[in-house]
């Protein structure tokens, strides 16, 4: 089931959505070498801060907001790994896609990730005008949401269970 992609919502938006190794999951930029390294680059800083804070015990750091002196902002949010307690809801096909420009990630279920729970992922979102604050704000919003789509897709395709294991491994 296709959903619904952000970066053609928000185009006057830079929108990225990876995984803790800064892997690119969804962008609104058309991939450049350059640009590439400075996303990788903010994904990695978000995520030292994330681990600083948390060691220094001062919770789990959710997001990071930026407002520069000319008005762009930057915000960044750690969607968690999702807790395999419960069961995955029911909303995500099981042929789950995330489309974006001419990134796509499909769920697929392959043998060598079945039965690994799915990653954190780093959603970020740069509002490039001060009048584009607002949007950024519920933009980053929509990211979370999609992440949790990610994760659903996930744990359906790779036959996750509670204990973390594939399905196939608990039967055994």
């Amino acid at each position: 089931m296709p959903v619904t992609d952000p970066t053609k919502l928000h185009p006057h938006l830079f929108l990225q959505l990876a995984d803790t190794s800064a892997l690119t999951l969804v962008s609104s930029d058309v991939a450049s070498t350059q640009h590439d390294a400075v996303t990788r680059s903010m994904t990695r800083n978000f995520l030292s801060t994330h681990d600083i804070a948390s060691s220094l015990g001062l919770g789990v750091p959710l997001r990071i907001t930026c407002l520069t002196q000319s008005g762009i902002l930057l915000s960044q949010s750690y969607v968690p790994e999702p807790s395999l307690e419960e069961e995955a809801p029911t909303d995500v096909g099981s042929n789950a896609r995330l489309e974006a420009g001419t990134r796509e990630v499909a769920i697929n279920g392959s043998r060598e990730r079945e039965g690994v729970p799915p990653p954190a992922l780093v959603a970020t979102v740069v509002g490039p005008e001060a009048n584009r604050r607002a949007e950024a704000r519920q933009t980053i919003q929509e990211l979370e949401d999609l992440a949790h789509t990610f994760h659903t897709a996930w744990i359906r395709e790779q036959g996750v269970n509670r204990d973390g294991v594939g399905d196939h491994e608990s039967e055994a």
